[in-house]
C-alpha cells in the first residue's frame, strides 16, 4: 500500500527540511569510522550464526550520521538474508542518539544506495527478504521506491510512496507539456515529527561525463564516456527541500508538495528547468522564471548568481544548439548555426559572484540553451536548461572571433590561480568608443611577482581574419602590479585577452596560457556620468598612477560625494592601493622601531584587508619580527592572541597553496 491509515497528515515543515544543505557532487562518502566500532563491525555475525550479537558493546557509543552511513555502505552481504538481521545490524547503537529515527533512515538510505544489483540478478525475487527485494530490483520487476518503502516499514519508519511526474534529465526537454511518459515514484518518511522527501532512484544513480581540456561536461550516452564514470551518492536526494524539489517533481496528490501554497500542473510545466546541482551549488536565477524564453529581436539574457563566499571557486559553462532542420536553411544561414560557430554567439560575462549569458541568435527558429557548473578542479554538470524561441533574428549578428571556454569574459579563478589576484576591472564587458583608452590592471600575488610572465592580445571580434590591434603590457614587480593598455581604433566589438606563464621556463616549454578575457564594445549601453563625475575619475586615475596615497584618499571622497558608487571598480581598486601604501609604510616603521604593539597592529591590519596574498612576503617579515628573530625575544609574560594564531594559520595555508600551484 502506498500509505497507511494511521500515518500523520502531510503538512509543510515551517523550519525547512534540514539545517544544512552541503552536497558532495561526484564524491563517494568516506567518513571516518571509529576503529573500535569498525573492528566490531568486521567481527559481527548474524544471529543465526552467533548468539552473542555484541550489540551491547556499541549501544552507548554516540554515533554520527557519517558513522552510521559508513557502516551501512559496507554491510556484509550475509545480512541480506533476513530483514531482522539486516535491520538489527544497521540500527545498532542509534538509541544513544538524540535523533534515532533520523539515523535509522540514513542507515537504510546508505544500505540501499550501495548495493550492486547485478550480483542479485540470478536469485529468486521475493519481498520476504532483503536480497529477494534486490533480486526483483535487478530484474526490473519492482522499483527503488517500493524496496525503500518495504525496508522502512520493516524498521518501523513511517514511509509513503508518492506518485507523480518528473522532469528527468535526458528525457524531458524544456517546454514539454506531454508528461505521460515521465511518470515517477518517490517517497516521504515521517521522522522527528515531520515528513521528509526522499527520492530513492536518484540517490542511487550514477553520472557519467567526458573530460575536455581539464574540465568535465555531462553527457547523456554512456558510450561517449572518455575516462570518467564515478558512482555518485548525493545527499541532495535525502530530505530534499520542498522549495527546491518542486522544480523537478510534481506529485499527483498536491498535499505531498509540502508547500503552503501548492502549485498547479500548468505552473509546474512553465517554471524554469533547474536541476538539483543548481541548488546544491548555491545558485540563484536572477532573470525571468520560465523554461521557455522569447528572444526579442534575436537577443536573450540569462543571469545566474552564486553565493559570494564560494563564487570564486565555481566554473560555469554553457551549450547552445539549434533545434530546427538546418537543411532548410540557405548556405549563409547554415554557416551561422554550424556546431563549431554557434557557441560563439554567446557572451558569458562574469562580474563578481554573477554570470550573465548574453545570447545573440543569428537565425529564426528554436534553440536549446543549457548551463553547466561545478567547483574548481571538479566535473561540470548540467544545472539548468531553457528553450529559446526566436521569431526575428538579431541584425548584424557576427560570432565572437574566439571561443573563450569556461574562462568566459571577466576576471575569475583562472586568473587568480596564476597570481593575478585583484583586478581593476571586475566586469567582463566594458563600454568603449572609438579613441577610448582601456586600462586593465591587476595586483599580483607576492609569491608570483618576481617570476610571472604576462602578455596581452587585442583584436576585433567576428569571423577569423580580423587583424590584431596594438596593445601594451607592463609588469611593475616592485609594486606588484600588471598594467595593460589598449586604444580602440574604431567603434565595434573587441576582445582583449590576458596570457600568463608562471616563469620563463614554463613559457619556453608550454607557452603562454589564456587566463582572462575582456569584451570591449561600443554596442553596450554606457553608464551615464555627469561632467563632475568624469572630472573626479580623472583625478583619481592621476593619483593612482603617481602612487599618491593622500591624493587617492581625497579623490575617493570627492568621487563618492559626486554620486559615484562606493563599490565602483576604480574606487574599490584605489582603496586597496591606499591600503597597500599604508601597510608598506607601517611595515617600514615596524622594522625601524622594533615595537611589538605596532607590529601586532600592522599584522592585524593586513589580515583584515584583502591584501594577504599581495603582501605575503611582508607578512613573513612581520611574523619574524613578532617572534623576536630580528630584535630579541618577547618576555615570558606575553601571550599570543587568537587573532595572531589565525594569522599564522593563514600564512601557513597561503604558503602551502603556493607550493601546490608551483
Amino acid at each position: 500500500m502506498k500509505t497507511l491509515r494511521h500515518y500523520p497528515k502531510p503538512v509543510p515543515n515551517p523550519q525547512g527540511q534540514k539545517s544544512e544543505s552541503s552536497v558532495q557532487w561526484f564524491g563517494d562518502w568516506t567518513p571516518v569510522w571509529p576503529d573500535a566500532v569498525q573492528n566490531m563491525t568486521k567481527q559481527r555475525q548474524p544471529k543465526s550464526q552467533d548468539n552473542d550479537s555484541g550489540l551491547e558493546d556499541v549501544a552507548n557509543i554516540g554515533l554520527t550520521i557519517q558513522d552510521i552511513e559508513f557502516r551501512s555502505r559496507h554491510t556484509p552481504r550475509y545480512f541480506n538474508e533476513s530483514f531482522d538481521d539486516l535491520i538489527e545490524y544497521l540500527v545498532m547503537g542509534v538509541d544513544a542518539s538524540s535523533q534515532p529515527d533520523m539515523l535509522v533512515c540514513r542507515a537504510l538510505v546508505g544500505w540501499l544506495s550501495s548495493q550492486k544489483l547485478n550480483t542479485f540478478k540470478h536469485l529468486t525475487g521475493t519481498e520476504d527478504t532483503p536480497e529477494g527485494c534486490l533480486a526483483l530490483l535487478a530484474q526490473r520487476r519492482t522499483t527503488f521506491s517500493t524496496v525503500f518503502t518495504i525496508i522502512c516499514r520493516k524498521a518501523d519508519i513511517a514511509c509513503v510512496q508518492i506518485g507523480g511526474m518528473c522532469k528527468a534529465l535526458g528525457r524531458y526537454q524544456p517546454g514539454d507539456t506531454n508528461m505521460t511518459n515521465l511518470a515517477c515514484l518517490w517517497n516521504a518518511v515521517y521522522i522527528e515529527k515531520h515528513w521528509y522527501i526522499i527520492h530513492p532512484i536518484w540517490m542511487c544513480r550514477a553520472y557519467v561525463g567526458t573530460k575536455s581540456n581539464g574540465w568535465f561536461k555531462f553527457v547523456e550516452k554512456p558510450q561517449q564516456l572518455l575516462n570518467f564514470n564515478k558512482f555518485a551518492f548525493t545527499e541532495y536526494y535525502v530530505m530534499t527541500e520542498p522549495e527546491e524539489f518542486k522544480f523537478t517533481c510534481y506529485p499527483f496528490d498536491p498535499q505531498w508538495q509540502l508547500q503552503q501554497k501548492p502549485m498547479s500542473r500548468k505552473e509546474f510545466l512553465e517554471q524554469p528547468y533547474l536541476l538539483p546541482p543548481f541548488f546544491g551549488l548555491g545558485l540563484v536565477l536572477k532573470t525571468k522564471h520560465a523554461c521557455v524564453l522569447d528572444a526579442i529581436n534575436g537577443k536573450a539574457v540569462i543571469e545566474i548568481e552564486a553565493k559570494a563566499k564560494n563564487s570564486n571557486l565555481l566554473h560555469l559553462w554553457y551549450g547552445l544548439s539549434f533545434g530546427n532542420n538546418t537543411s532548410l536553411l540557405n548556405e549563409s544561414d547554415r554557416e551561422f548555426v554550424d556546431p563549431q560557430v554557434i557557441p560563439k554567439h554567446v557572451r558569458m560575462l562574469r562580474f563578481g559572484n554573477k554570470w550573465k549569458f548574453d545570447i545573440h541568435l543569428p537565425v529564426e527558429g528554436v534553440y536549446k540553451f543549457a548551463v553547466f557548473a561545478g567547483p574548481n578542479q571538479n566535473p561540470l554538470v548540467r544545472v539548468c536548461e531553457f528553450l529559446l524561441k526566436c521569431s526575428s533574428r538579431k541584425s548584424d549578428c557576427l560570432p565572437l572571433r574566439i571561443d573563450p571556454g569556461s574562462i568566459g569574459f571577466g576576471p575569475n579563478i583562472s586568473s587568480e590561480r596564476v597570481g593575478l589576484v585583484i583586478p581593476l576591472k571586475r566586469r567582463g564587458d566594458i563600454f568603449v568608443r572609438k579613441g577610448d583608452v582601456f586600462n586593465a590592471k591587476f595586483l599580483v600575488d607576492g609569491n608570483f611577482a618576481d617570476k610571472i610572465e604576462v602578455k596581452a592580445t587585442f583584436y576585433a571580434s567576428g569571423f577569423a581574419g580580423s587583424r590584431t590591434e596594438k596593445v601594451s603590457c607592463e609588469i611593475n614587480r616592485k609594486q606588484r602590479e600588471v598594467s595593460i593598455t589598449a586604444t580602440l581604433p574604431n567603434d565595434g566589438e573587441y576582445i582583449l585577452t590576458v596570457w600568463t606563464a608562471s616563469n620563463f621556463e614554463q613559457r619556453k616549454r608550454n607557452g603562454y596560457q589564456p587566463v582572462c578575457h575582456y569584451l570591449l564594445s561600443s554596442y553596450i549601453t554606457p553608464v551615464q556620468q555627469s561632467p563632475r563625475q568624469r572630472h573626479q575619475r580623472r583625478k583619481l586615475q592621476v593619483a593612482m598612477e603617481a602612487e599618491d596615497m593622500n591624493g587617492m584618499e581625497n579623490a575617493i571622497v570627492h568621487c563618492i560625494k559626486e554620486g559615484i558608487d562606493p563599490e565602483d571598480d576604480e574606487v574599490e581598486y584605489a582603496k586597496l592601493k591606499c591600503q597597500i601604501l599604508k601597510a608598506r609604510r607601517d611595515i617600514h616603521d615596524c622594522i625601524l622601531r622594533k615595537n611589538l604593539d605596532i607590529t601586532l597592529q600592522t599584522l592585524k591590519f593586513i589580515r583584515q584587508s584583502k591584501l594577504t596574498k599581495v603582501l605575503c612576503q611582508e607578512i613573513v617579515t612581520l611574523v619574524k619580527l613578532k617572534e623576536g628573530q630580528d630584535y630579541g625575544h618577547v618576555g615570558s609574560d606575553w601571550e599570543e592572541t587568537d587573532s595572531e594564531y589565525s594569522l599564522q594559520y593563514s600564512l601557513n595555508s597561503l604558503q602551502g597553496w603556493n607550493q601546490d600551484n608551483n
